[in-house]
């Protein structure tokens, strides 16, 4: 995958995974892949600022150390105890996005856009968490360690201008 855009919309197009979080949460699959793909933004949009603040280091010792394949496994799973992903997830964006308030306008902005209970989407949202993390660590197995270090800055500079800065700004204006 190029960059996050081309990633996000690979997970997004995952049937399995699509299905499973629909049924999970009662959704239609519009509404599941549309509060998909916002969430996935938004995490994007914390990967980016941390990337940007802390370098790439405590992302890819993150993606080697984790056990992140293995959820993105369980969330794939039609019929899951998501409970692990759940708790995983949210470990996950207590790192990304640094606080629960975070998490909550996030839930918000996405309810404002959707109609669908922000408590949906908060439960959805460490899913989805894990889930990003999940498809970094196999995208990074696949690649090898090497590689995904070089790529990583240009795989979530989603236009290619050589700053992810602006696609961090695009981002959480789409949530707005």
């Amino acid at each position: 995958m190029q960059n996050f855009h081309e990633f996000v919309n690979y997970a997004a197009h995952r049937p399995e995974m699509m299905r499973a979080l629909a049924g999970q949460f009662g959704l239609d699959q519009k509404q599941t892949d549309t509060i998909t793909q916002m969430l996935m933004s938004a995490i994007a949009g914390g990967l980016l600022t941390n990337v940007q603040r802390e370098g790439a280091e405590p992302l890819i010792d993150a993606l080697e150390n984790g056990k992140h394949e293995k959820l993105l496994e369980k969330a794939k799973t039609p019929g899951e105890n998501l409970f692990n992903v759940l708790q995983e997830g949210n470990g996950i964006l207590g790192h990304i996005l640094g606080n629960k308030d975070v998490s909550r306008q996030v839930a918000g902005a996405i309810e404002q856009k959707t109609n669908v209970e922000a408590q949906i989407i908060k439960t959805m949202l460490p899913i989805i968490a894990a889930v990003v993390m999940g498809l970094l660590a196999q995208n990074r197995r696949k690649q090898g360690a090497e590689k995904f270090s070089g790529n990583l800055m240009s795989l979530i500079d989603m236009n290619r201008d050589g700053s992810p800065i602006d696609d961090i700004v695009r981002l959480v204006g789409a949530l707005k």
